[in-house]
């Protein structure tokens, strides 16, 4: 397996053995860059000719989801940058399912981070997985991506009670427990901060 790019000759990059052996993976490569690979044929005789123009591909590494988290109205990630990337292409399936679905294309390469808002359904557990784009290539799906549970915002109703004011609001199924914040109407003090496990 020979290997060169638009500045560089062509090098020795592996030697696979076998007649049956028709498949190589080269690893040490870089984002961004094109390579352009040939192939040789080799017995007891000699070497075949080599494919002098080669076939290229822009390499293109994959993203690092490195924040999943829930926000107000959606599901907020962030990915890292990746060299190279002209965009990014995102994709989501519900945990336990196989097929990624194709969430939004050709997101800006400036940009790593997106908000999906896209039919979320509360206590889902959501999968997601980011690739890059360069040309006309595009990086891989992980076999399982990153997860996260939805949850939204609860509705509270207040009223007052002889123990003093009660708040009540639906169970939400991805909850594990509720944070409940408080201040004074017309005071800038900050928000007095609780925790509750029930729905009351």
């Amino acid at each position: 397996v020979y290997r060169k790019t638009v500045t560089t000759d062509w090098e020795e990059v592996a030697q696979v053995g076998g007649e049956s052996s028709s498949e190589y993976i080269d690893s040490d490569i870089v984002s961004g860059t094109t390579y352009i690979y040939t192939v040789s044929a080799v017995n007891n005789y000699g070497e075949s000719t080599k494919d002098k123009i080669g076939i290229s591909c822009e390499y293109i590494a994959k993203p690092t989801i490195i924040s999943l988290k829930n926000v107000v109205g959606g599901i907020e990630l962030s990915w890292t940058p990746t060299d190279g990337a002209k965009s990014y292409n995102l994709y989501r399936r519900i945990k336990g399912e196989t097929e990624w679905t194709l969430l939004s294309n050709r997101l800006l390469s400036s940009g790593t981070t997106y908000k999906d808002t896209f039919d979320l359904v509360d206590g889902t557990t959501y999968e997601y997985d980011v690739n890059s784009v360069a040309s006309s290539y595009e990086s891989a799906n992980y076999p399982e991506g990153s997860s996260v549970t939805y949850v939204t915002t609860p509705v509270v109703s207040i009223e007052i009670v002889a123990e003093g004011i009660r708040l009540q609001w639906k169970a939400n199924p991805g909850a594990t427990k509720y944070d409940i914040y408080r201040k004074i109407s017309g005071q800038q003090s900050a928000l007095t901060y609780y925790t509750s496990t029930t729905d009351t």
